[in-house]
């Protein structure tokens, strides 16, 4: 439990909600100030409700742990950011147990868009604390949906006390790609804000004419 920073790697001000997981930073990694680390459990979906009768004294207290976190190595997170347990940033441990060899993303040159790129995203689409313009990489789990399509889970009738199985309900299939959705939009909005604290601008042809200087300065 707690967090786990690896060789230099900081962190600023930060909170720890919960302590059912950890939170595992990789090496070289920058954390800004603010972040809270959401480490609590989550509502078991196979109880009969998901309400935490629990807090009552009513039933035994079996909720779930969502994973810990798990944050790569060279990754940089800005301040104020609430990162859920269950979430993965870059490679995580997976690169741990690879050669150092194996543990880079190679760069390439692209001679159709006359660019550099990167053959892999093994850092989550980071290095050095920035992003390297290739696609940014964050995995999260969602934890299984509670309704069920098949009526096979045992519970109990609270008139009879005899075990009997679950009714058939209908399945919130729509919460999956919903959640996606929720994920990508959180992530560009915390890209477009850092975005905007270093192009600046008050309007869009503006930052938009301070980006393309930038770029054009390091050609």
């Amino acid at each position: 439990m707690g967090l786990h920073l690896g060789n230099h790697s900081y962190v600023g001000t930060y909170h720890l909600k919960g302590d059912m997981n950890s939170v595992i930073v990789g090496k070289y990694c920058s954390l800004a100030n603010n972040i809270v680390f959401d480490c609590g459990w989550s509502h078991n979906g196979n109880n009969i409700s998901t309400y935490p009768f629990h807090t009552w004294g009513l039933t035994p207290n079996n909720n779930v742990s969502k994973g810990d976190i798990i944050i790569g190595n060279d990754v940089w997170i800005g301040e104020e950011c609430i990162i859920m347990s269950g979430v993965e940033i870059g490679d995580g441990f997976e690169v741990a147990g690879r050669r150092g060899s194996d543990a880079h993303d190679p760069i390439i040159w692209d001679e159709e868009n006359k660019s550099y790129r990167r053959e892999s995203t093994l850092a989550g689409g980071t290095e050095g604390g920035m992003t390297t313009g290739e696609l940014l990489v964050v995995r999260a789990a969602m934890k299984p949906l509670a309704t069920l399509n098949r009526p096979t889970m045992k519970t109990v009738d609270t008139v009879t006390k005899q075990e009997v199985v679950s009714f058939k309900e209908r399945t919130d299939v729509t919460a999956v790609p919903a959640m996606g959705v929720v994920a990508e939009t959180m992530v560009a909005l915390v890209l477009a804000n850092e975005a905007q604290r270093k192009f600046g601008g008050d309007s869009v042809a503006e930052f938009v004419r301070n980006a393309q200087a930038s770029a054009a300065s390091l050609k």
